[in-house]
């Protein structure tokens, strides 16, 4: 049986159309990703800064940040679901270890404040934990509140010392 040259013809422009379809739908699937993770650490970024604000401008404990969070800045427990960590009782974010006791209004702008991580709740770390990822990327923000997602490789270039 021969196959026709219209048929041939046919079949791979249904062919381009699929992978085209496929790459859009691809993207757009990235985008939101993206979009939900951009999100996700504004959000607690914002909540420190409100929670911050009405307590004395103090961060929260790092022991037990989550927890005032939802307790006094109106956060939801599902405001600490992750990208990378999707577990009920687990934190998709990690708050910079080295902020800890300090005073919110007079830390540099440019210090990591939180980042994308997994682990337990209430989780706070620095460098090392937030290297230990298999993610292409992750997702932080300054105490000014400017965010970027990040190589992991090149974490270490952002300024972690208050």
């Amino acid at each position: 049986m021969k196959t026709s040259k219209k048929t041939i013809v046919c079949s791979l422009v249904l062919l381009i159309f699929l992978l085209l379809i496929g790459g859009v739908v691809k993207d757009f699937h990235s985008a939101i990703m993206k979009k939900t993770r951009y999100e996700g650490v504004m959000g607690i970024a914002i909540a420190l800064k409100v929670y911050s604000h009405d307590y004395d401008t103090y961060l929260p404990p790092l022991d037990k940040w989550c927890d005032k969070l939802i307790e006094k800045a109106d956060c939801g427990a599902g405001s600490f679901v992750g990208w990378i960590d999707r577990e009920e009782g687990k934190c998709g974010y990690a708050l910079n270890e080295n902020l800890a006791g300090l005073k919110f209004d007079e830390l540099d702008d440019k210090v990591v404040l939180a980042f994308e991580a997994k682990g337990k709740w209430n989780l706070s770390g620095g460098i090392n934990l937030a290297r230990n990822t298999k993610q292409k990327d992750i997702a932080v923000v300054l105490v000014d509140g400017y965010m970027d997602f990040v190589k992991p490789e090149d974490i270490d270039k952002l300024k972690w010392e208050p």
